[in-house]
């Protein structure tokens, strides 16, 4: 689907600065090859199958895997609408049974425009069946994943084992967040090498966290040597050099939601 190299600045632009009005001017099958520029720069293994009508295919627009996996992970229907145009209960109803009769495997509904009442109804009763993608989910979820990413590697496909899936934003305004005035921020930084910044960090981290407080700690030394000297209790001691680390972000595009671990709970 994105043989056409002579989209790829266009839709780079609009990658950069995503508007409704920008996806519109789009024709139908441009903004098809927008989406899928959209997942494979999330992370995902992007298959076109709209041409595949049932039962020669799923009946849906695209295929959604994990790189190096054969298996399904996602079903996506595109529909390119005008903002006053909603999807109704029953285009619900119809890629639900669409995903039924083609093996259960989650689907998302993307549009640029709105879904009414009885639609997000339908979604919900659905449970996790559905994920239900408007205008304005959208250009958030554009907005998160080019923020995920380091420049450099702007067009190169992201190849993590965790792609990053539009039901992260609402989860994510689920989260019940601190206020920023009650969010304390202290750095240690030193141009010269053996100072103890590492040895600081820990220990203020440690002192905090025994005060009941939660704390974060973020390394962003080159050597990592905070992220090695408290490695994931899940992973073996011996493979904890393995870990990816800030370095990861900054040398191979690799997502920093991979990034944060718990180390140690309460």
């Amino acid at each position: 689907m994105l043989e056409d190299l002579t989209l790829q600045p266009i839709f780079a632009q609009l990658f950069q600065n995503p508007t409704i009005k920008g996806m519109m001017d789009l024709t139908p099958v441009q903004f098809e090859k927008f989406i899928i520029f959209v997942f494979q720069y999330a992370g995902f293994d992007v298959e076109y199958v709209g041409n595949l009508h049932f039962p020669h295919g799923p009946g849906v627009d695209l295929n959604l895997r994990y790189f190096g996996q054969s298996q399904v992970q996602y079903r996506v229907e595109i529909r390119r609408y005008n903002p006053g145009n909603m999807l109704v209960f029953n285009d619900v109803v119809a890629f639900l049974g669409i995903l039924h009769i083609a093996g259960n495997v989650p689907g998302i509904l993307v549009t640029t425009s709105e879904f009414n009442g009885p639609a997000k109804a339908a979604a919900t009763a659905a449970q996790e069946n559905i994920q239900l993608v408007n205008g304005q989910l959208l250009l958030r979820y554009i907005d998160y994943v080019r923020g995920s990413k380091v420049k450099d590697s702007f067009l190169s496909p992201k190849t993590s084992s965790e792609p990053i899936s539009p039901s992260l934003l609402p989860i994510a305004d689920g989260i019940n967040r601190l206020k920023k005035s009650t969010t304390k921020v202290i750095s240690i930084a030193n141009n010269r090498g053996g100072v103890a910044k590492t040895t600081s960090a820990i220990n203020i981290g440690f002192a905090l966290a025994a005060q009941g407080k939660n704390v974060l700690l973020i390394d962003m030394d080159g050597q990592c040597s905070l992220s090695r000297t408290l490695p994931n209790p899940e992973i073996p001691r011996e493979t904890k050099f393995d870990e990816p680390s800030i370095r990861d972000y900054v040398l191979k595009g690799t997502s920093i939601r991979t990034l944060v671990r718990p180390r140690f709970k309460r």
